[in-house]
């Protein structure tokens, strides 16, 4: 009952590989009611390409090749090294978006060093540490974790600082535009709403990635904020509850 992706017979490229895709029928998992379809794992220029080998006849309308109509697939692989084998099982989260999402936080950290670095009122000490600090996980593990706790403090102080910056432009920015009622910091307060969204990370991604450093130089607080919170927020990766996980049993 557990669900399973490959097995493999030897380890490193494939040489065949066979995929059987479990048709969905009105039967269930369980009996005699599982139909299945078999194809061909074909790899050609880096990319996979299907060839079917054999088809059961289909129990519900649609094309043969809809995804939806199968419950799942199981790769039989055989490889090129036969140094035993091994069975890959899926994973119970979303690991392509727990990637993007980690690219996503160490870029912004970059980005928020960069902005530390380019502010002329820290001291040419602070700077070379923080470089060493970037640069050298051994530094920091001869520092017995005081350089990262001192980072961390630096962090925690810049998030601070341009949340202010945010606090007052908007405020003056109220002032200009509204009554003075809305200038009253219970009102409409939600500048220090962090990112929590996995796609308001992932949204950031393309204007973080193209900020060259001479542009740091000249961002407004509010995309200095935005920075900032992706390089320290780093939303919680949504598990699977699926009992035919191997993770959750």
């Amino acid at each position: 009952g557990i669900r399973v992706e490959e097995f493999s017979v030897g380890v490193g490229p494939r040489i065949l590989g066979v995929r059987r895709k479990r048709r969905r029928t009105k039967h269930g998992r369980e009996g005699n009611g599982d139909e299945f379809d078999f194809e061909w794992i074909v790899e050609r220029d880096d990319e996979e390409q299907r060839v079917p080998l054999s088809s059961s006849k289909s129990p519900s309308s649609g094309s043969s090749d809809d995804e939806d109509n199968y419950a799942d697939e199981i790769e039989f692989s055989l490889r090129a090294l036969p140094l035993g084998g091994y069975v890959r099982f899926p994973e119970n989260y979303n690991r392509t978006l727990a990637y993007e999402i980690d690219d996503v936080v160490r870029l912004a950290k970059r980005q928020a060093l960069k902005l530390r670095l380019q502010d002329e009122s820290i001291a040419a000490w602070e700077k070379v540490l923080e470089n060493v600090a970037a640069r050298s996980f051994v530094a920091n593990a001869l520092s017995l974790g005081l350089l990262g706790k001192w980072v961390e403090r630096r962090v925690e102080g810049q998030l601070r600082g341009v949340e202010e910056e945010v606090r007052l432009l908007e405020s003056s920015e109220k002032r200009q535009a509204g009554s003075w009622f809305d200038v009253l910091p219970w009102v409409n307060n939600n500048n220090n709403n962090n990112n929590d969204e996995n796609n308001s990370i992932l949204g950031d991604a393309a204007s973080i990635g193209t900020t060259t450093d001479d542009a740091l130089n000249h961002l407004d607080p509010k995309s200095k904020l935005e920075i900032l919170q992706a390089a320290t927020t780093k939303p919680e990766i949504t598990y699977s509850a699926d009992p035919d996980l191997l993770q959750n049993r």
